[in-house]
């Protein structure tokens, strides 16, 4: 997970750590956009 950028990873924080792993091996994040990852819950990350 070394090619992600800032936003990527600081979304990935965003969800919670016993769903993240599980997230990580569902989906390619690397390419992904931060409008293609979920929705934070508290709401905070969606305004990077």
């Amino acid at each position: 997970m070394a090619n992600l950028t800032y936003t990527q990873a600081l979304i990935l924080l965003g969800i919670p750590e016993e769903e993240r792993d599980e997230f990580i091996v569902e989906h390619d994040v690397e390419s992904m956009t931060k409008l293609e990852f979920p929705p934070c819950p508290d709401g905070d990350l969606n305004l990077l």
